[in-house]
C-alpha cells in the first residue's frame, strides 16, 4: 500500500498501475462541491478511516498555522520533476533537505546569539545592588506579614479552640498559617505597586543584559535574603505572646477567682482543685499556699490567698514537674 499526494488534484491508489488508469480530480472542483453541500462533507468525514482523519486534521492544521503561501513553497520544493505528484521518493528527498535546512538555521541562530552575547556590556555593580534591593524589599514585607500573622492567628486559635477543644499547639499554628496565607494573597503585589507609584523602578537594561547570569543572581539573592529577613522580623510578636502554660493558667484563674477580686482564697483554691479532680485536703492546700507566699520564713509568715501572678507561677511550676 502506498499513497501519492497530487498538487491541485487528489488521488489515493493501491498500486501504481491503478494510478495510471484513475482520472485525476481537481481540488478546486472538490472544494466547490463541499462548500455547496455541507452535509456531504460531514458524511464524507464520518466515512474516513481514523488514520485518514488524522492526516486530514494535521494537513488542515499545518495550512492554518503556516499559511497557504508557505505550504505552496514547500510543495514546490518537494515536486522537483513538476509532475504535480509527490511520490514517496519526492517526499523522502524533501524531508532530508528540510531537516538539513532546519539544522543549518538552528546553528546560524545559535552563532548569532553567541556573537551578540559576547558584545553585551556588563551591568555595573551599583546597578546589580539596586536590582537586588528593589527585588528584596517587597519580599521583606511579605515575609514579615506572613510570619507575624501566622503567630498572632495561631496564638488566638490556641487560646480559644485549642483550649476548649484540646487542639494541639502545632495544629493551632497550622490553622494560623492558613489565615496568614489567605490574607497574604489579598495584599499580594501591594508593595510592588507602591514602589511604582513613588517612582522606585528597576534600572533600564537591554534585553540581552536581562538575560545575563549576573542580573539573574542579583534578583535571586535579593528575593532570598529579603524573605529570610522579613520572616525573621515576623517573629517579633513572640515577645508579646504568652506561653501555653500561662494561657492555661489564665483560664483556670477565671474559674477559681469567682468573686473577681484579684485574689484566690484557700477555700476558692480548694474548691477549684476539687472541681478539676485534684485530690488535696484543705489543710494541704493551706500549707501549700502559705509556703508559696511565706518567703524566707516559710508557712509561718505566708498569707492565706494567692494573687494571679502567684497562681500562674505556682501552676507553671507544678506543670513543669508533671511534664
Amino acid at each position: 500500500m502506498w499513497t501519492s499526494i497530487t498538487r491541485g488534484t487528489s488521488t489515493s491508489q493501491s498500486t501504481p498501475s491503478t494510478d495510471a488508469r484513475r482520472p485525476l480530480v481537481k481540488m478546486s472542483d472538490v472544494t466547490a462541491f463541499l462548500e455547496s453541500n455541507p452535509d456531504a462533507g460531514i458524511n464524507l468525514f464520518k466515512e474516513l478511516r481514523p488514520d485518514v482523519r488524522r492526516r486530514l486534521l494535521v494537513a488542515g492544521g499545518a495550512l492554518e498555522y503556516f499559511g497557504r503561501d508557505e505550504i505552496e513553497k514547500e510543495l514546490n520544493n518537494a515536486d522537483l520533476n513538476r509532475d504535480t505528484i509527490i511520490c514517496r521518493e519526492d517526499f523522502r528527498n524533501w524531508y532530508q533537505k528540510a531537516v538539513e535546512r532546519s539544522t543549518k538555521d538552528s546553528e546560524e541562530t545559535k552563532d548569532k546569539s553567541s556573537a551578540s552575547s559576547a558584545h553585551v556590556p556588563p551591568v555595573p555593580l551599583p546597578v546589580l545592588i539596586k536590582i537586588a534591593l528593589i527585588t528584596g524589599v517587597p519580599f521583606i514585607g511579605f515575609g514579615f506579614l506572613d510570619n507575624s500573622l501566622m503567630i498572632l492567628a495561631g496564638d488566638a486559635i490556641d487560646s480559644t479552640l485549642g483550649f476548649y477543644f484540646n487542639v494541639s499547639v502545632m495544629a493551632s499554628a497550622a490553622m494560623g498559617n492558613v489565615v496568614s496565607g489567605t490574607i497574604g494573597m489579598q495584599v499580594h503585589g501591594v508593595l510592588d505597586r507602591l514602589f511604582a507609584q513613588i517612582g522606585i523602578t528597576m534600572p533600564r537594561l537591554t534585553h540581552e543584559q536581562m538575560e545575563l547570569r549576573s542580573v539573574f543572581l542579583a534578583g535571586h539573592m535579593g528575593s532570598t535574603f529579603g524573605v529570610a529577613f522579613g520572616l525573621s522580623l515576623g517573629m517579633l510578636p513572640l515577645l508579646f505572646v504568652k506561653d501555653h502554660d500561662e494561657k492555661a493558667a489564665d483560664k483556670l484563674w477565671a474559674q477559681i477567682d469567682v468573686n473577681n477580686d484579684g485574689k484566690a482564697s484557700i477555700d476558692e483554691l480548694h474548691e477549684g482543685a476539687q472541681k478539676f479532680g485534684i485530690s488535696i485536703t484543705r489543710e494541704e492546700m493551706e500549707q501549700t499556699v502559705r509556703t508559696r507566699t511565706g518567703g524566707k520564713d516559710g508557712a509561718a509568715s505566708g498569707h492565706d490567698y494567692l494573687t494571679k501572678e502567684e497562681f500562674i507561677l505556682l501552676y507553671k511550676g507544678a506543670h513543669s514537674k508533671v511534664t
